[in-house]
Formats: structure tokens, C-alpha cells, sequence
């Protein structure tokens, strides 16, 4: 130690060298310093943050002698042979210490204090936070220590509250894994009767183990050596029981209310429940693999599942107008009695509002109109949340808009469908071909060898069904529906004749529409391969196509014109036929009788389609000149309703898109229509009266289409009630040309009533 009196160089620092290697600090000063600390500890130091001011013991203040060698240098801690107070205190004689030391030195006179005990999953312990003080002084700070021998009956509780109760212990004893089963099973019957009293509180869990874990056990390693010998005497020791964890028995959440999985269009859904307002997928989810999106029936999963209809027939009863609410009060006993005459309708994927008027009607002999209901006030856990998944299982979107998720999907999920319906395909075209053919040699297989197994292809009924390049119907019968396996899940698929760019093929679709759709066009195909020289016939000879195509050429061009001339015929003298006497055909007999049957019947078609579209087209053309460009101010109404009227009756297209029954009628309506404008000048309020009541039930018609349109179905009511509007417009505009059959607004209304959307 160095007297401040006499002049001395600054200390060197601990590893500061000689020229000769050896270090410049003596071997023995620590072994000095510390003994020398013994008797100084109430002299020690801690530098604070800023400045040279220290702090010492009892909260006394000091500053170093400048006349020492640590003034210009000073050391976190020091010790001083001396105080000195003159102008302020002074350290004298000074040297620097370790912390440390002073823990081991002065064991007698420190204290100790522990803070924030809590549990260490990783080391299976209760840990606190540890302060060293030597008369003030923060010799330890923040420091971790196992707080078990500390405080064993807190450390005791902490390890039972978290390593049992919360389950933050990794151990594989069983009872772990069978108590947090029965937890999360009894949680999932709480989601789905929405309410949190069936679970036991923590308080009750922490009892059980309490009664069994010993005091001296408060870690997980004491733990697991108390279990080893406990297990042996009682395996089931800590098993809990579910009479335990309930609080009462829940007998309303049964399988059958509650199931966790439904059927939809004959594929298994995974279902979860959550009992969290305010969440994302609070309420029922159904889980949808990206693959079958286009398979949910939407009008199905409007019902959810039996428990939860109860509460979400009275939320949509209590959004009825005040003047219809008042017949369904008591809201509960109507639902009450409602059930039981919705149940036939439940499992028949109809949609939900058509049959709940229906019960109501018979139940209250009143009319409740659909629209008086609003759906989109109900609670948002009373409607069905769809969770979007990828084959990997990453969930793509969710939400409660089947619509909107496929119109974002959808493209996707077809894609996905075909990916995994065509998995096969490529084996089992290669397993159809000669080896010869693909360039491969057959060796034949020593007489010892085992037969070889059936490749997977050849078991799997989408790769025995699909078909390339088919040029004739040289294939087997198109089921209606195969059900196939892929990634563990069960799809259903619907067999057609599906036309890809310039060639057909057999494929398997992911909806039933779709697949209908897409079969009648490749049967269109098929029909024109077959007979390509009549069909090269009539394409060169069809009636009065030049002027049609005069008439048509604000719509689209003369080959546009023909084409769809063509298919209409088809439809009439092959596919109409073959609907009307049960079905299209499916095989290849069924496809070689109707080909027979419409064969001698097929230029006749044309020539009476080519007939009907003449007439019709020289109406629009005749119509079309008179509202075009510049009309009469006060034909503007009347001219946009015409114009409109226009679009609906001929578009590309529309040759074989309407229906044959109304294809014959098109030039009566596009005539009534021509008859319209030349009489509209002398009859402006009158024609305006009669629109408005057309315009009125034509926007009804449109938004029930749209309807119809966002689920992805169709209704031959609604397609009945498009047509009678046109013999509507006939009868009000220009009755000499006659109706199909009587017709009036009220008769329309009534026909609207059965639709249902």
C-alpha cells in the first residue's frame, strides 16, 4: 500500500509487463489486499456512476486524496486505511478490491435478500433473485439462485402451481399426458357449450396434488426421485379423474349435438370450437382442405351443428321488424317448437331461411317474408367460420364468406383437386401402354420369382377412370360419383367428358355443376367428331346466316354467329332429347342411342333454329336502330329499359344458352319489344306505369340470381319466373302477339314465392 505523503508513480495495471517478462505487480499484493480488507471493511468503497465521489459504508461519502495514485485512475472499489474529514471526507492510503472478497470476508456482516421467486421450466427449479449488501453497499446484485432450501414451502407451491397445475414440466410420466388430455377434453366441452363452469378452477388442481406431493419435494429433479418410488406403490397416484376436473356433469354436450367432425356432400370435415367473443374463430370452424373448397355445400353449414341452432334460430327470430317479432314471443318456446319440425330439413344441405318460413308458416299460420329476416345482425359466432387449409396443413385464409373465400380459392382448390385426383394418372396411362411402344424391354422374370404386386395406380379408382385424347366413346361407364383417398383425406369427385383446348378426356371435377357443365360440352364434342362431315355440312349451308350475321354484328361476328347456330342444333336434336328421357347418356350404348335418334333429326333442328334466330335478330336489329344514339328526352327511361331488355335476350351466345322452349319464343318477345318503340310516343305515362312494375319484379329476379349465383346453385323455379316476365312484357306491350299462358304480376309473385334461395 502507498502512503499518499510521499511521492509515488501510478500503480501499474495487472497486466503490465517488465522488459524482462516478468509481471510489474507483486506475486503476494492480492494475498495482502485481502487480508488487510478483514480489518477495513467499514473503509470500503463503491465509485458512483458519475463523478469520483464514492459511496461507502452506511451511506457515508468520500472522495480519494489527490495526492494518491488512484485519483487520476480510480477503481469501481476500494479500501481505505483511513477517513479524513477536513473541507470533505477523504480516502487515504488506498487500494483496489474485488467485490467478491467482501462476500467471503465479511459473510458474518452481510445480508442477503431475495426478490421475484419464480419457476425455471428449463431447469426444473423455483429461482429468485439474490441482493448482497455489506452495511449498504450492493455487493451482489441480481443474482439467480435456486430458491428451494431458501424457502422451501413457497418454492414448494411455485414448482406445484407450474410444473403440475400449468403443466410447464417436461416429463413423459403418464400422468402427465393423461391429466392435460382430460383438461383439454374438458376445455373443448366448455368451447362448446360456451361457458366456463364445467372445468374445475386452478385452485381445485393445485388441492389434488397438494394432498399428495410431499413437503420436502419442491423441484423437478426431487420430484421425479419421489415419483420413481411412489409409482411403484400407486401407478395411478397422480392420475386425475374427470369427476374430479368437472365442476357439474355438462349433460347437454353430447356427440350428437356437438360432433367433431360433419359429413358434407359425403366427405368428413373436421369441426373445433372456441368459446372466445371478440376472436377470429370464435364458435364453430370448419376445417376445409384446400382441395375440397368447392365441395361445401354453403346452404348445409348454414344450420351449423344441433347445438348451436337452438341459439341461432332465436338470434335471427329477434331480428324480425317489431310488427312480426311480436307473433314468435316468447322467442325461447318458439324455438322450443320450431325443432322439432326443422329437424326432417336439417341433414337435406336446403338452406336454412326457406325452411324456418316454412315452420313458422305452419306453426303461426303467418307469413314471414325471407327478406324480413337479417342475417348479417346475428352474432358472429352463429355462423359457420371456415378455416382454408393447404395440403401441408398451413392454413391459407379463414373467415365466415364461403363466397369470398372462393372467389379467392377457387381457382386454387380446382387446381389442388385436379393435382391430387390426377396423382395416378401418369402411372396408370404408362401402365396402359405397350412396353414395346414406350421403348422398353420386357425381361421375363426367373419362374422363382413372386408375381409382382398391382402397381398403386391400378387399385386407385380416379387413375382407372381418367382418360387422354379420347377421339370415341372406347372407354367404360362414367359413374355419377367416385369417392377416392388422398393425403388421408376422403374426396368425392363427378366423372365427365371434359373438352380440353382442341382435344376431349376424361377427368374427374370437383363439383357436381362443374362436372355437368363441363360433361355436356365435351358431349357436343364427341357428337361433332362423330358426324364431322354433316356437321361440315350444315356449317357451310345454314339458312340465312349471312343476313343473321347483318343483324348480329353489333353483338359478335358471323363465325361467333355459326358456331353457336351449331350447338343449339345439337342441343335440340341430341341433348335435349336424351334430358327429357332421364338423363345424358353415361356409357357408350346410351351415347350411340341418342347419337341414332338425333342423327336423322339433326338438320332439321338447325333449319328450325336457324328459323327462330332469323326472325328474332331482325326484331333486335330493327329495335336496336330506334333506341341507339340520340333518342327523345323523354324516351330516356323507356329507351334504358329496352336497351337493357336487349342485353338479357341476345348476347354472345345466347343461341344455345336459352333453353329451346324460350328459343322459340325469342322472336315473339324481341317483336313485342319492336312494337313497344313504335307505339311509345303516344303512350309515354302509359309505358312508363307498365315498366315500373316489370323493372320492379326483373330487379327481384336479379337479385335472387345473385343470390343463387354466390352459393353456386341454380333453381328451375327462378329460371320459370325469368321467362314469364318476358310473356309479361308480351301481354302489357303487345297483347295481339299472345302469351304462352296467362300471365300477370300476381301470378309472377306467386311463382317467386317457391323459390328458393
Amino acid at each position: 500500500m502507498q502512503n499518499e505523503r510521499e511521492p509515488a508513480p501510478p500503480p501499474p495495471e495487472p497486466n503490465q509487463k517488465r522488459e524482462d517478462g516478468d509481471s510489474l505487480w507483486p506475486a503476494n499484493e492480492v494475498p495482502i489486499h485481502r487480508a488487510l480488507l478483514a480489518g477495513l471493511l467499514g473503509h470500503t468503497g463503491l465509485r458512483q456512476q458519475e463523478g469520483s465521489e464514492f459511496l461507502g459504508a452506511r451511506g457515508r461519502r468520500f472522495r480519494i486524496w489527490p495526492g494518491s495514485g488512484l485519483t487520476k485512475k480510480p477503481p469501481r472499489w476500494l479500501m481505505a486505511a483511513e477517513l479524513v474529514e477536513t473541507t470533505q471526507v477523504w480516502a487515504r492510503t488506498c487500494a483496489r478490491i474485488q467485490p467478491e472478497w467482501l462476500e467471503t470476508l465479511a459473510a458474518h456482516l452481510i445480508k442477503r435478500a431475495y426478490s421475484e421467486p419464480h419457476w425455471e421450466k428449463r431447469a426444473a427449479q423455483v429461482a429468485a433473485t439474490e441482493r448482497v449488501t455489506l452495511y449498504g453497499l450492493p455487493v451482489v446484485t441480481g443474482r439467480k439462485v435456486n430458491y428451494g432450501p431458501i424457502d422451501p414451502p413457497l418454492a414448494r407451491e411455485l414448482f406445484l402451481r407450474h410444473a403440475l397445475v400449468n403443466g410447464e414440466f417436461d416429463c413423459r410420466a403418464p400422468f402427465i399426458a393423461h391429466n392435460a388430455a382430460l383438461i383439454a377434453e374438458i376445455a373443448r366441452i366448455e368451447d362448446k357449450a360456451r361457458r366456463r363452469d364445467v372445468l374445475v378452477d386452478e385452485e381445485a388442481i393445485f388441492r389434488f396434488y397438494d394432498a399428495r406431493v410431499p413437503e420436502r419435494v419442491w423441484s423437478g429433479a426431487a420430484f421425479l426421485k419421489w415419483l420413481k418410488a411412489a409409482g411403484r406403490e400407486d401407478p395411478q397416484l397422480l392420475f386425475l379423474s374427470r369427476e374430479t376436473l368437472m365442476a357439474h356433469a355438462a349433460e347437454q354436450v353430447t356427440d350428437a349435438r356437438f360432433p367433431d367432425r360433419l359429413v358434407l356432400a359425403g366427405i368428413e370435415f373436421p369441426l373445433a370450437y372456441r368459446f372466445e367473443p371478440g376472436a377470429a374463430d370464435d364458435g364453430v370452424t370448419l376445417t376445409v382442405p384446400l382441395a375440397a373448397l368447392n365441395q361445401v355445400p354453403a346452404a348445409r353449414c348454414e344450420w351449423l351443428v344441433p347445438g348451436l341452432l337452438p341459439e341461432r334460430l332465436a338470434a335471427l327470430l329477434k331480428t324480425l321488424p317489431k310488427e312480426l317479432r311480436r307473433r314468435v314471443v316468447p322467442v325461447p318456446d318458439t324455438v322450443e317448437k320450431l325443432l322439432p319440425e326443422l329437424d326432417a330439413h336439417a341433414d337435406a344441405e336446403a338452406p336454412l331461411l326457406p325452411a324456418l318460413v316454412a315452420a313458422l308458416r305452419r306453426l303461426t299460420a303467418s307469413e314471414f317474408p325471407e327478406d324480413a329476416f337479417d342475417p348479417a345482425a346475428i352474432p358472429t359466432h352463429l355462423g359457420m367460420n371456415f378455416r382454408v387449409v393447404a395440403p401441408d396443413g398451413a392454413v391459407l385464409a379463414e373467415g365466415r364468406d364461403l363466397r369470398r373465400l372462393r372467389a379467392q380459392f377457387g381457382d386454387a382448390a380446382r387446381e389442388a383437386f385436379g393435382t391430387l385426383a390426377s396423382a395416378f394418372r401418369a402411372a396408370a396411362d404408362k401402365a396402359r401402354t405397350p412396353l414395346r411402344a414406350r421403348g422398353e424391354i420386357a425381361t421375363p422374370a426367373p419362374a422363382s420369382a413372386p408375381a409382382p404386386k398391382p402397381a398403386m395406380a391400378a387399385d386407385d379408382p380416379v387413375a382407372r377412370l381418367e382418360r387422354a385424347e379420347v377421339h370415341d366413346w372406347d372407354f367404360g361407364p362414367l359413374a355419377q360419383t367416385i369417392e377416392f383417398v388422398r393425403n388421408d383425406i376422403v374426396l368425392k369427385g363427378w366423372p365427365a367428358l371434359v373438352v380440353e383446348g382442341e382435344k376431349l378426356a376424361v377427368r374427374v371435377l370437383d363439383t357436381e355443376a362443374r362436372a355437368a357443365a363441363a360433361h355436356r360440352h365435351g358431349l357436343h364434342r364427341l357428337i361433332s367428331l362423330r358426324l364431322r362431315e354433316l356437321v361440315k355440312y350444315l356449317r357451310r349451308n345454314l339458312q340465312g346466316l349471312a343476313q343473321m350475321a347483318l343483324h348480329y354484328v353489333a353483338v359478335g361476328t358471323q363465325e361467333q354467329l355459326r358456331d353457336d347456330l351449331l350447338a343449339a342444333a345439337i342441343d335440340r336434336a341430341f341433348l335435349v332429347p336424351a334430358l327429357a328421357g332421364g338423363g345424358l347418356p353415361r356409357d357408350r350404348a346410351g351415347f350411340e342411342a341418342m347419337l341414332e335418334r338425333g342423327r336423322a333429326q339433326f338438320v332439321g333442328c338447325a333449319n328450325e333454329v336457324c328459323a327462330q334466330v332469323g326472325q328474332a335478330l331482325a326484331s333486335f336489329h330493327a329495335v336496336r336502330r330506334r333506341i341507339s344514339g340520340q333518342v327523345p328526352l323523354a324516351w330516356m327511361e323507356a329507351a334504358k329499359d329496352m336497351r337493357e331488355q336487349l342485353d338479357a335476350l341476345v348476347y354472345p351466345g345466347f343461341v344455345s344458352a336459352t333453353p329451346p322452349e324460350w328459343l322459340r319464343r325469342l322472336p315473339v318477345y324481341l317483336k313485342a319489344l319492336e312494337l313497344r318503340v313504335e307505339r311509345l310516343g303516344g303512350r309515354l305515362e302509359q309505358d312508363r306505369q307498365r315498366s315500373a312494375e316489370v323493372q320492379r319484379l326483373w330487379h327481384w329476379y336479379l337479385q335472387r340470381r345473385a343470390q343463387l349465383a354466390r352459393r353456386g346453385a341454380d333453381d328451375p323455379e327462378l329460371e320459370r319466373y325469368r321467362w314469364m316476365l318476358e310473356e309479361l312484357r308480351v301481354s302489357l306491350f303487345a297483347q295481339e302477339l299472345k302469351t304462352l299462358f296467362p300471365v300477370s304480376v300476381k301470378r309472377i309473385e306467386e311463382q317467386g314465392a317457391k323459390v328458393r334461395v
